[in-house]
């Protein structure tokens, strides 16, 4: 029950940081001129902030989602702005039945430090994203925290290059695992 509750709370977050931006993009297009109105970035899908049961109010397809994770593993810009296109990976994870994405602590342990904060929401995106991507080409219903963590080094390795001081031990220590060769063994001890 811990990690549908912390599930629920990141995905949480992560709705509402982009919310929060969608919010402050639209109010800003409002009074901007109409030539610029043409570059604002989308609100999120209605999908998002639905209170209807999850598969109906589901608008997004696998292959969006496929196509939106692949586009997110090219992207280096992780502004709140740019974020905005992947709230559909996120819609997806949450309400679709033919996903499972657990977040825990184990799979995580790096959203415990406080130096996380200004790249929670993209290391998390990563997260939902290479679990996402290898359920969906499997076509399986199974949590897949190890190719999650994957992705996280990905990206983790992208925002080092642009900020030398960002450096997570506990994302150092889990990379030191896979180096290893025994990170994937330790996080499927949780799955059993």
């Amino acid at each position: 029950m811990k990690k549908i509750r912390l599930a629920a709370a990141c995905v949480a977050v992560c709705f509402s940081v982009v919310s929060a931006f969608a919010a402050e993009t639209a109010s800003s297009a409002a009074t901007a001129p109409a030539a610029s109105a043409s570059s604002s970035v989308p609100a999120p899908s209605a999908a998002s902030s639905s209170s209807a049961p999850a598969e109906e109010s589901l608008s997004v397809t696998k292959e969006q989602v496929m196509s939106l994770i692949n586009q997110f593993k090219k992207e280096k810009d992780f502004s709140g702005k740019s974020l905005m296109k992947y709230n559909d990976v996120l819609t997806y994870a949450s309400k679709s039945h033919d996903v499972q994405v657990n977040i825990t602590e184990k799979s995580n342990p790096w959203f415990a430090n406080e130096k996380v904060k200004p790249y929670s929401t993209v290391l998390l995106l990563s997260y939902i994203c290479g679990n996402l991507e290898n359920q969906l080409k499997q076509n399986v219903k199974k949590n897949m925290p190890y190719e999650g963590d994957k992705f996280v080094f990905d990206t983790y390795a992208k925002i080092k290059k642009q900020d030398k001081s960002f450096v997570i031990d506990e994302i150092e220590f889990y990379i030191q695992k896979e180096k290893k060769h025994t990170l994937q063994m330790y996080l499927a001890d949780e799955e059993r």
